[in-house]
């Protein structure tokens, strides 16, 4: 990461909004719990003006009580420890290994370290108003006059909310500020530790935070502005006072934020004014660079992302909208993201029609699009399933111009394994698919695939009402953890459903001690990474992984820190004496104390049986 990190140089254009208020990250790590608000550190002193040249972090999070985002304080403070664990070394900031599978390199490097020696940061408790004052109201000029900038420009941009809001106050003008917060900021910071919500009880963790809609408008606005890679600005999750990850959020694009969850309608309304603002404003900019796939794709994403319908358009009108000269124009392109694929994001089955009509293929293949989450070389039947599933015709119109519901990309991933919902699984068997092809170079059923992918519970349960195979025999070339038990702790801690899909598979007489065997070259892969781990310490998740990967589920569940996972699998009769090829058995990859402890329980109380 290092050198790659922004050093606070501004690009050319800001989104509109107020100088945001930071406090030093060394005066943060002295603040009493329960934290003071923004007001009583202003008095204070302790909180700047950003300014350029200002390495600053950016804090997401959940808030964990109605009226306050910390009563017990604990949230807060695991972040202070985490910081100081990472700032003296004793916390490694690891790279999670889908990103590092797919070539992002970024370190959390000791530049880095030292970086945050000297870095600010923003927290909404401590950073915008908690005590709204209405800007008629302001006690003084000078503190009108340090806002009328911004607010003239907010009142431009957000003009419709805010004739619906009235007046306006400091922290609305703060609020609406927040997509110029997060592209002034160099580390985006998602605090998601497990905790409870003091007024609902409620569990609070990343998969809430994942729901919250205000938490995936500041994801989004991280990922859609001009910093939006890991190496301009790195997304560090934090989960425990020693665990930080560099992250890139799972299935982030299909994770619109007028879906998520709020306090008071009031605020979808702000929240969809930002996100126009912000989509708008990145669209600009692709265009101006030059990036037309990623163009391409957010402007037929465009009514998804902020929960508008899917336009009725001519196929002459649809084609002029995304740039084709004409409908043979469009029809002869040799754009990666074309028509077709565009029709098929936007969700529009009309246009579906009339460009097959016009001679273009429903079976054409995408090139990895990473901005925006395209991995891999997808089918148009992957993305329909994938991110159109909203849309069920769309998925139909493709089956009906005879789309190929076998297709695979590179990694050998089947649509199947890309269905979010079983009307979509009932669809492609109806039409041919396989629910056991296994494709290299990976090999891995769809139903393997669906658990890496975090797929809903009623996917896992059709695949195996469609005859999906629970326990796969390893392929002549494939991949060391092909069972879906194993592969569902990937991403464990991301997925709410993870414990319900686990049951699942259980019943369905799924082997927790099923352990994994790597073929071909995915073999030499493992003992390559053996073999320099014996000579060399690494950090990489990656390459632990490929190390590791003849292990058990639980052994992965261990290795992958879930310790909900850890705790059924043990319940449910996994052996924890089980060990991989290296000759490690779970506890030797436990992630956590919680996990180490967990273990070490059953293992006693197994043998005072």
């Amino acid at each position: 990461m290092g050198s790659s990190w922004s050093s606070g140089k501004l690009p050319e254009e800001q989104p509109p909004g107020v100088k945001m208020w930071v406090i030093k990250v060394s005066d943060f790590l002295k603040l009493n719990i329960p934290m003071p608000p923004h007001e009583e550190l202003e008095a204070s002193k302790l909180l700047h003006r950003w300014e350029e040249g200002h390495f600053c972090i950016f804090v997401s999070h959940q808030w964990l009580g109605n009226h306050h985002p910390d009563p017990s304080g604990e949230q807060f403070q695991i972040l202070q420890e985490a910081l100081r664990k990472i700032l003296d070394g004793s916390t490694t900031v690891s790279r999670d290994i889908v990103s590092e599978f797919y070539g992002d390199s970024v370190r959390f490097t000791e530049e880095d370290r030292c970086r945050l020696q000297g870095a600010y940061l923003w927290l909404d408790w401590v950073s915008v108003p908690q005590a709204p004052v209405k800007l008629s109201k302001l006690p003084s000029t000078a503190a009108f006059d340090e806002l009328s900038p911004a607010v003239s420009s907010l009142r431009n941009t957000h003009k419709v909310v805010l004739e619906k809001r009235g007046s306006l106050t400091t922290q609305d003008v703060h609020i609406l500020s927040i997509p110029s917060f997060v592209q002034q900021s160099d580390i985006f910071l998602a605090l998601v530790p497990p905790l409870q919500h003091q007024d609902t009880g409620l569990h609070s963790n990343y998969c809430s935070w994942f729901d919250r809609g205000w938490c995936r408008m500041e994801m989004w606005c991280k990922m859609l502005s001009e910093k939006a890679s890991s190496a301009s600005m790195p997304m560090i999750v934090v989960s425990s006072p020693d665990r930080a990850t560099l992250e890139t959020p799972p299935h982030w694009i299909d994770r619109p934020p007028h879906e998520g969850n709020v306090t008071f309608d009031t605020d979808h309304d702000v929240i969809f004014s930002v996100m126009q603002h912000v989509l708008d404003q990145r669209l600009k900019f692709l265009g101006a660079k030059g990036k037309s796939d990623s163009y391409q794709y957010l402007l037929a994403r465009y009514e998804a992302i902020l929960g508008l319908p899917v336009p009725e358009l001519s196929l002459e009108v649809f084609c002029s909208h995304f740039g084709f000269s004409s409908v043979e124009a469009a029809t002869l392109s040799t754009r990666n993201i074309g028509a077709m694929a565009c029709a098929v994001a936007s969700g529009n089955a009309k246009a579906i029609y009339a460009l097959a009509e016009a001679g273009v293929s429903p079976n054409l293949h995408l090139k990895p699009v990473p901005d925006v989450r395209i991995m891999s070389s997808l089918s148009l039947i992957h993305l329909a399933v994938d991110v159109s599933w909203r849309q069920p015709e769309v998925l139909q119109a493709l089956l009906e111009l005879r789309a190929d519901p076998n297709e695979y990309d590179d990694n050998g991933h089947p649509v199947l394994g890309f269905c979010r919902t079983a009307r979509d699984v009932e669809a492609l068997v109806r039409h041919g698919a396989d629910v056991n092809q296994q494709n290299p170079p990976a090999s891995q059923l769809a139903i393997s695939v669906a658990c890496e992918f975090m797929a809903p519970p009623e996917v896992i349960s059709k695949l195996l009402d469609c005859g999906s195979v629970v326990n796969p025999m390893p392929a002549t070339n494939g991949l060391g953890c092909p069972h879906p038990l194993s592969i569902l702790s990937l991403w464990a801690w991301a997925n709410p459903s993870c414990l319900e899909v686990a049951r699942i598979l259980v019943n369905a007489k799924a082997d927790v001690n099923h352990q994994a065997t790597a073929t071909g070259r995915w073999r030499a892969v493992e003992l390559a990474s053996r073999a320099y781990l014996q000579c060399s310490s690494s950090s990489s998740m990656l390459l632990h992984f490929f190390a590791e990967w003849s292990t058990t589920p639980l052994g992965m569940a261990s290795f992958f820190g879930s310790e909900k996972l850890v705790a059924f699998f043990l319940a449910v009769g996994a052996d924890p004496e089980i060990p991989n090829w290296r000759g490690h058995t779970p506890i030797h990859l436990a992630r956590t104390q919680t996990i180490l402890e967990l273990i070490q329980n059953d293992m006693a109380s197994t043998f005072s049986m």
